[in-house]
Order: C-alpha cells, then structure tokens, then sequence
C-alpha cells in the first residue's frame, strides 16, 4: 500500500495478502475498487464546479461508496496527479491508493466501516473530511484496528480536481499498527461518533439551554467543558472516561475537533443529513454545537484573525442587525492584528455600510499565551453608507467590547460584552459569488 513511513506500518504490509511476489492475491474487494476506478474514469472530469459541488459530491460518494476503507473512488472527482500521504504511508497515484485501501481493510460483512462525521470546503481550494474508523485488516487473524478519528484534508488544483489527499490521524500512527496485533497498547480506542452523539443530543441541549452567555461564568467557571461532558456521560460514562484519560472514548481535542467538523458542516449546509433536517432541529443541532464549543478554553494564534470573515449565524441582539435585519442580508468583519485596524461592513440589497477604527485585544490570562475567552476592545471612528450611486460620511464613534470564544483558522464564535449577542463567521473566500469589493482594504484611506 504504497511507501511505508515507519518500521511498524512496513512490517503490517509485509504480511498483507500475497503482499512481495508476482502472485499477488487478487480479493473480490480490490477487484471491485480498481473495476470502479476504471470504470469512473471513462466519464468525463468533473472540471470547473464551485468547492461547494465538489464538497457535496464527496460527501454523496463516501455515503455510497465509503471509498476511505473499500479503495472505491470516484475518478471524475480526482486529478491524473493525485498523490496520498498519511503519517504511515504515501501513494503516488490514484489506482495505487484504491488498491491498497481494498487491500488492506477486510471488505466482508465483518470488515472495516467508516463513519463520516461532516464534509466542509476549508477554501476555494481545501475540502476538510472528518471521519470515524474501525474494523478487521487483512493480516493473519484478522484482529480489529483500534477506532479512531481522521481528518481528511483534499486540495484541489486549478480545475477544481482533487490532486492531494493528506490524513492525519487523532492518535499516532505507530499506535495504530502496533495495537492492531497489542490491543492493549497506546491511547484508548475512540467510540462510534453515531453512538455517542446521537443519543445524547437531548442532553447537550439542556446543557446548552442553560449555557449563561455572561462573561463572569465562563471566566468564573473555567470547567464549563467538564459540565458538557458529563450530560454526555450520563448516556455513556466511557466517553468521559476517555476523556480524562482513564478509559476509552474521544480526548478533549478530538471532541473540540468532532463539533467544529459538524459546526461548519451545519452552518455550510454541505451534506446530505444538513439538508434533510428541519429548519427547528438544525438550528436547535446549531446552537448546541455553538454553546459546546464556546464552554471550552482552549489556546488561540491571534493571527488567524486576519482577513475577511463572513458572519453564517446569530444569537440574541447585535447591534449591525439595525442596518440589515433581513435573512438574505450580509454582515463581514476585518481584521489586521499587526496594526489592530478593524473594519465592519454590512450589505443590505443595493446598499452597503462600512464602519472602520481600530482594536485591542486584552489578555486577561497568561502573559505568554492567549486563551479563550478573550477579551477585544474595539473603538469605530467612522462609517460610510453606499447606494444608489451615492454615499454619505456618518459620523459614528465610540467603543465597544466583545469577546473570543472560539477560534481556528476558519472557524471563530465572538459574543458582545453589552447584549451578550453571539456571532459565528467563517472565511468571506468560502462564499466567491458574494461581491465583497464594497469592503475596502484595511489602511486604506476611505473616510
């Protein structure tokens, strides 16, 4: 299966099926992948589509084909180019991947399964996978791999064509190969995301219903993650074991990492179970994934606040909404930390306002690091309206305060300080039909 990265992963290819000789085994399973990657790729490539069509596309084919353990990929979807790479093993084409995945995982009706957890275009030329993982490999024995999460990471090139996969596993993929003949070896297996999540929404709800979005409780009460967790584990005591590290089940990370997948997923409305849900239960699944991830402090790189971000979802009274109330209505933010210039900018029709000054980002924690939350100071010193071929200078000052609750690269939830109003924005770039040149660059004269 491709180029071994460590001594454990060679020697587990070593001992595959017919694996080092001219009479290779041929399974029903990588018959099946290679007919189909053959087969796919007499239709034409999927060229020129929005990541948005893409990422659905992907997330149509997995749900159908689960391509991730039977090697069956779509060959319209993917460039002549295309490489793998995962911290165990690199492939450099597409055939060669197919194969080794049908290989390598059993494919009867006991053999591997993959979950997929959400699908989400990062950008216009990354789409993130995040998915679960368990089952037999085709070694002697047949033993089970140890379950755990990955986070599949496709780049597209130019045409719109998958060219590069990278996986990157929750736990290390020497742990993986070694526990699949020591099961008792490494970190603990994580449990089936369905089972675990499924059942327990109800729960996560009225934790987040009673999620008190003032600033005093989350900086008073640094272990908000933990009373999430345990309306969890009152359904499934093994996940919070897991956990704080005494048995099995999802690690902090992997929990932060599984709602942030599901959020975008959510907000996006990138997959198939998104766009089935009604509107009352995708925004109850919204909100609760919004309030989990804002009760857990984790660390922040401040320059991942930079560019333009488009806001995809609010809670409570914010005070842009008295320009643009209506839902086809677009707000952004802008941010440059290295001269703490801000600008804020809604579109409402054929009318557009921008509000531009400066901010201060205030550590209240660690001289050495940031965490969530944060505290931002933010002082407008004016503001331009646009429309109809006219615009109008308004004379808007004063400050404000709001606050980080969460942020990653494309990914942040801020919360005013006065309304207690939360915002969720990703990347303006994952919306290129939207015209945003009515934002000006930040430091340009404008006012």
């Amino acid at each position: 299966m491709g180029e071994s990265k460590d001594p454990a992963t060679a020697f587990l290819n070593s001992i595959l099926p017919g694996a080092g000789g001219p009479q290779d085994a041929i399974t029903a399973g990588e018959n099946a992948a290679i007919e189909r990657v053959t087969e796919t790729a007499k239709a034409p490539k999927l060229t020129g589509v929005s990541v948005q069509e893409m990422s659905n596309r992907i997330a149509e084919g997995l749900k159908e084909y689960s391509w991730f353990v039977t090697g069956q990929v779509d060959s319209s979807l993917f460039a002549d180019d295309f490489k793998f790479s995962d911290p165990s093993i690199t492939t450099d084409s597409l055939p060669e991947y197919a194969r080794g995945v049908s290989r390598f995982f059993s494919q009867d009706d006991d053999g591997a399964r993959m979950e997929v957890i959400s699908v989400y275009p990062r950008n216009q030329s990354a789409i993130e996978v995040c998915w679960y993982l368990e089952g037999r490999v085709n070694i002697p024995g047949r033993p089970r791999i140890k379950p755990y999460i990955i986070t599949t990471t496709y780049r597209l090139n130019e045409e719109g064509l998958i060219n590069y996969q990278e996986d990157e596993f929750s736990i290390p993929g020497w742990d993986i190969a070694l526990s699949i003949l020591f099961p008792w070896i490494g970190a603990p297996a994580a449990l089936r995301p369905s089972d675990c999540f499924a059942n327990s929404n109800a729960k996560i709800q009225n934790r987040a219903e009673n999620f008190n979005a003032s600033t005093s409780e989350i900086k008073e009460t640094p272990s908000l993650f933990s009373r999430v967790s345990e309306s969890i584990g009152t359904f499934f005591p093994s996940l919070i074991n897991g956990v704080t590290g005494t048995n099995s089940g999802f690690s902090e990370k992997e929990l932060i990492r599984i709602w942030s997948s599901e959020l975008k997923s959510l907000l996006l409305n990138n997959t198939l179970d998104a766009q089935m849900m009604s509107p009352s239960r995708l925004q109850s699944r919204i909100r609760s994934l919004v309030y989990s991830l804002s009760s857990v402090p984790t660390k922040i790189d401040v320059r991942d606040l930079d560019g333009i971000w488009r806001v995809v979802w609010t809670e409570g009274i914010l005070p842009w909404q008295a320009f643009g109330p209506k839902e086809e209505d677009r707000a952004y933010q802008a941010f440059r930390v290295s001269d703490g210039k801000l600008l804020n900018a809604v579109a409402s029709g054929p009318v557009n306002l921008v509000a531009g000054g400066q901010f201060e980002l205030i550590n209240r924690g660690s001289k050495n690091s940031l965490r969530t939350p944060t505290a931002v100071l933010a002082d407008v010193n004016g503001a331009r309206l646009r429309g109809w071929n006219r615009e109008f200078d308004i004379p808007i000052n004063g400050q404000g305060e709001f606050e980080i609750l969460h942020l990653e690269e494309d990914l942040r939830i801020f919360r005013s300080q006065g309304s207690g109003g939360i915002t969720v924005q990703v990347r303006a770039e994952i919306f290129p039909t939207e015209n945003t040149t009515f934002i000006p660059a930040l430091g340009e004269k404008w006012l």
